[in-house]
């Protein structure tokens, strides 16, 4: 086999494990991932922000609020009281495992405050 064709071999493969690092990294290591949408990926209004969170191939989408520039955008999520009746069978019971994942998430951390919904 001619040596270029042995190059092109090893960077091919090379390239394959790079994607297949990143493909593992946006799934998320654990079964589970936070994604954060801001206004620009949402429809419709261009002051509305989310935050999806996967877990297993289920999802719970967060929707939220822009506050302004300087400020942290405001994500409503269900209370204690609520959160069972609003999520998912395979959510329920599990409030402070899955917003605790939430915040965990370096974007959140940065520019999201998380509060209860009035509704």
């Amino acid at each position: 086999m001619p040596l270029w064709a042995e190059a092109l071999i090893g960077v091919l493969a090379s390239l394959a494990l790079i994607v297949a690092a990143t493909m593992r990294a946006r799934r998320g290591s654990h079964g589970w991932r936070v994604e954060p949408l801001g206004a620009g990926q949402l429809r419709g209004d261009p002051d509305e922000v989310a935050v999806v969170y996967h877990e297993n191939g289920e999802q719970l989408w967060f929707g939220g609020r822009r506050r302004g520039r300087g400020q942290r955008d405001v994500l409503e999520v269900p209370s204690r009281e609520a959160w069972d009746a609003a999520v998912e069978p395979w959510a329920r019971g599990r409030r402070a495992e899955i917003l605790e994942r939430v915040r965990g998430n370096a974007y959140v951390r940065r520019r999201v405050e998380l509060v209860d919904q009035e509704r």
